[in-house]
């Protein structure tokens, strides 16, 4: 008796026609946890294929640092071949990233599924040219959290810094906001939407993204339905 193969996930039928600027995208930051492996992805399904999978459940996706590294060394190229044109992406990168001449090209391969760029400071943080250069091209937010002097490149960049609802009252304004969770109600993720709703930041990209690792897809599943009843 022969075990039963895994099927490749069908490509793109997550609900709905994916976000826009003008929508609140909802993910989760990374897509490969270990603790999925048995739970949000069958046991027996290919490495190659989890993107694939979580594509068709959601429709964005906040790449953390680590493998925004391995992804410009070669690694995933599944995020281009089993994305389209209404996924979008956040990539998490730091000064020696930024400095890498292969990231603009390989970003520029991905085009309007680039949402934005998530940058960690260094300890030290210092007016960086390629960073400008960056977010000349790309919404850029800052994680202010890696840096005591976060807050203060946000400001001389002009741009948001990361949204932690549970230490903070509320977002700095910016071409991009992104609002990282780690577990929140639905009486809290309606209180985050309807902040992320409100006129002031009205033309900008806006992404939710949680990173509990144990129960990231369930809460990034209940705020992707609940964005889509309030018609964010």
């Amino acid at each position: 008796m022969t075990s039963e193969q895994p099927t490749r996930p069908p490509a793109n039928e997550a609900p709905g026609p994916g976000p826009d600027i003008a929508t609140v995208a909802v993910g989760t930051v990374g897509f490969d946890h270990a603790a999925w492996r048995t739970s949000f992805y069958d046991e027996q399904l290919p490495p190659e294929w989890r993107f694939l999978h979580y594509a068709n459940q959601f429709r964005a996706l906040l790449l953390p640092l680590h493998a925004t590294r391995e992804w410009l060394d070669g690694a995933h190229p599944e995020l281009l071949d089993d994305s389209d044109d209404a996924f979008r992406f956040v990539f998490e990168v730091d000064q020696a990233l930024v400095a890498d001449d292969r990231l603009i090209p390989a970003l520029d391969g991905f085009g309007v599924r680039v949402l934005g760029i998530v940058y960690r400071p260094a300890a030290a943080v210092g007016d960086d040219e390629y960073l400008r250069r960056l977010a000349d091209r790309h919404a850029v937010c800052i994680d202010a959290a890696a840096s005591p002097s976060g807050v203060s490149l946000a400001d001389a960049l002009g741009v948001s810094a990361v949204w932690r609802p549970a230490r903070e009252p509320g977002p700095r304004t910016g071409p991009l906001v992104v609002t990282r969770i780690g577990t929140a109600s639905l009486a809290d993720m309606r209180r985050i939407l309807d902040t992320l709703g409100g006129a002031e930041l009205d033309g900008v990209r806006r992404g939710v993204f949680f990173d509990h690792p144990d129960c990231a897809p369930g809460q990034a599943r209940e705020c992707r339905i609940l964005a889509e009843i309030m018609g964010l």
